[in-house]
């Protein structure tokens, strides 16, 4: 039973990638067509959509973040057996912080700075997500602590194996994007239909851009960061809680794919940009796991000596 199980895990997973791949190899034929159309028929348009699950983008890695924080420093305070009262109040700290940090960085956008019917919608999304975070923040703290969990060894020790999972995969995905970004210069929709010649700037996906005009759109970033909510499913048992699991699952893909469409749709990114973002944080989910085994093995390993 559980063998078919695992097999019919891995079909779906088969099947998925496999959709996204050929749509992969479609868009790199079809990219700049799909932009041009973009450019001709929505580009200036506002609306709530494209906006919105921009911002979506900027802001939702920081909870899969924050989450990731907030477990490991409670694992590492209840190794050093700091009083309950100081890891509440040290965890408080480290929220403010953290959310006064990127509210200050926030601000820096140029849709804090200018004043149009674009940058409003935009204002008003960042804050909606923005609030949406902060009551994800306060609810993790307060049921943590009302349930004593912060005290309690065998969910710490369960926790912090999710949380190396939760993050290796978050890390291999943020990284993997600027280092790529940086390598390829590959320039954006927007940029390169501001010119009277696009098409002579036009770079496929892969292809490295050796040119002056240099940037970073392949692959997306914020595609990649709406990714890292799945993340999150590994702090929830499958077994134990399906539902659960099964809505972070479907909500975590629908804010993945709105954020790759709003990319495309405000010029950001070419559909393979955002494609391949996708395919990539996805591998990266699979692989976390394995990964994350074998460091802890590794370190158990070392302890064993050590202590033998």
């Amino acid at each position: 039973m559980f063998e078919n199980k695992k097999k019919t895990k891995w079909y779906l997973i088969g099947i998925l990638y496999t959709i996204i791949f050929a749509a992969f190899v479609t868009f790199i034929f079809k990219d700049y067509l799909i932009s041009k159309l973009v450019v001709e028929n929505m580009a200036n348009k506002s609306d709530w959509l494209k906006h919105s699950f921009d911002m979506y983008g900027v802001i939702i890695y920081i909870i899969p973040i924050y989450t990731i924080i907030f477990y490991a420093t409670l694992y590492l305070f209840n190794l050093k057996k700091v009083s309950s009262k100081w890891v509440i109040s040290i965890e408080t700290i480290i929220s403010i912080i953290s959310l006064v940090i990127i509210i200050l960085a926030s601000m820096e956008f140029e849709w804090f700075k200018t004043k149009n019917e674009q940058n409003s919608i935009e204002i008003i999304s960042a804050l909606i997500w923005y609030f949406i975070v902060l009551a994800y923040m306060v609810c993790l703290q307060s049921f943590t602590y009302k349930e004593k969990l912060h005290t309690n060894k065998e969910f710490l020790n369960e926790i912090i194996v999710k949380t190396i999972y939760a993050a290796i995969m978050v890390a291999l995905a943020m990284l993997s994007v600027e280092i790529l970004k940086n390598i390829f210069g590959r320039p954006r929709p927007r940029e390169i239909f501001a010119t009277e010649d696009p098409k002579s700037l036009f770079k496929y996906a892969f292809e490295i851009n050796f040119t002056k005009t240099r940037s970073k759109s392949f692959p997306s970033g914020h595609t990649t960061s709406a990714a890292t909510m799945l993340a999150m499913l590994f702090f929830i048992d499958f077994n134990k809680n399906k539902t659960q699991y099964l809505l972070l699952f479907i909500v975590s893909w629908v804010g993945i794919i709105l954020t790759a469409i709003s990319r495309i749709m405000i010029l950001a990114h070419f559909a393979t940009d955002v494609t391949f973002a996708i395919m990539m944080s996805g591998a990266y989910f699979l692989a976390a796991k394995p990964i994350g085994d074998k460091i802890i093995q590794r370190i158990q390993k070392r302890g064993e000596k050590q202590n033998g």
